[in-house]
């Protein structure tokens, strides 16, 4: 007995790895199956692969009854084999759980908590698109407690494991937050050029191009700042066309021009950008760079004010409302608007407490007007409009 024992032992390894051959020889001949298009051959290949343990043929199973392909249509074995391949550590099919779920593509249901257990079983084994998802889901306090450092930690192992595009980008976001060290603001804008020269974005330009222009965590480059400005600007955004005009306008920009400063100032408001119409307005006033013209200045600052941008604009509406040259001046809506900032500005209320005859008053200089339109390095609005929720 003793003797038969090792024998025994012996036919059961070797049956084993017959079995397991045999799996991997199926599961080759299911893929050449399905690369010549003879589909229903290639799920029964792929089922008998992954009936006898092959992880990869179980995902290929669930993804084939899913679309369905080769088979009929069958969402819950789907997921069965799903959870199959899962359990026995198949990243892929944990990441399309944590997805089903977090999508809503179970029933129409979305259970986020349980996506991100999911996620979380693919990430900390290394997989890239579950961790992107996970740390935008950290960073959004979506189906999990809000934590940034997770959401750091997560997408920066997509962004260096995986190599995706988007999680640099959104990574790159993340550590150039006004709060983070200048160390951390270095490494956000190392992934947001990397992010850049695989994928086209504004957002990613305008981040970039702020941090040159401040130099408060990168080096002051100000022509490196107009170049990724201009960018933005070209491709939407915004905030990015102010300020390539406000460099432009500034005439202590290196290569400053002008007339580019006016063409792109006039595009940001033709976009909304109170700002942009406030400067403009400004200009039209002073008669810096265009033919002086109060009239059309009075009204693109009336319109500024009317809009929302009454800090920016009123003490300069104010003094075109009470001079008695311009045409549709009205020292009495003068005097309404300076009774309504009062209440939130120190010099409206300094001149509501006295007269307007009594103050004496003077347009801002034009370098510092421009500098207050600045955008602030704390003021994030670049965060990224691209779809965080599609890799």
């Amino acid at each position: 007995m003793k003797r038969l024992l090792p024998i025994a032992l012996f036919l059961l390894f070797t049956l084993v790895c017959a079995q397991a051959q045999t799996s991997d020889e199926v599961f080759n001949q299911a893929q050449q199956a399905y690369l010549n298009q003879d589909y229903e051959k290639a799920f029964k290949l792929y089922k008998q692969s992954a009936d006898a343990g092959n992880p990869e043929a179980m995902h290929n199973v669930a993804v084939m009854l899913i679309q369905p392909v080769g088979c009929v249509q069958n969402v819950k074995m789907a997921i069965d084999y799903y959870v199959k391949a899962s359990q026995a550590g198949y990243n892929p099919s944990t990441y399309n759980l944590g997805h089903m779920n977090y999508m809503g593509n179970l029933n129409g249901k979305v259970n986020k908590p349980v996506a991100a257990k999911f996620f979380q079983m693919a990430a900390d084994n290394g997989h890239p698109e579950s961790a992107h998802y996970l740390g935008l889901m950290y960073e959004a306090g979506d189906g999990v407690p809000q934590d940034n450092t997770k959401a750091i930690h997560y997408m920066r192992i997509a962004a260096t494991k995986g190599n995706i595009p988007l999680s640099k980008a959104l990574l790159g976001f993340m550590l150039t937050d006004f709060t983070r060290s200048e160390e951390e603001v270095r490494e956000g804008v190392d992934f947001l050029l990397q992010a850049r020269t695989r994928m086209t974005s504004p957002e990613i330009d305008f981040a970039i191009a702020i941090e040159y222009d401040h130099g408060g965590h990168m080096p002051l480059d100000v022509l490196k700042a107009i170049q990724y400005y201009k960018r933005a600007a070209d491709d939407g955004n915004v905030y990015a066309m102010r300020r390539y005009a406000l460099l432009h306008l500034s005439e202590t920009a290196p290569q400053c021009n002008p007339v580019l400063g006016v063409r792109y100032l006039k595009r940001a408001m033709d976009k909304g950008d109170l700002p942009a119409k406030a400067v403009y307005a400004y200009l039209l006033d002073v008669g810096k760079f265009m033919p002086k013209n109060k009239a059309l200045a009075l009204k693109n600052y009336q319109e500024t004010y009317d809009a929302g941008g009454k800090s920016m604009t009123w003490y300069n509406l104010m003094l075109l409302l009470c001079d008695q040259t311009v045409p549709g001046h009205n020292p009495q809506k003068a005097v309404e608007i300076v009774k309504e900032m009062a209440a939130t500005d120190e010099r409206a209320n300094e001149i509501y407490n006295s007269t307007l005859n009594e103050v004496k008053l003077s347009m801002p200089d034009f370098k510092d007007y421009i500098e207050d339109m600045k955008i602030p390095l704390s003021v994030r609005q670049n965060r990224p409009k691209i779809k965080q929720n599609t890799l």
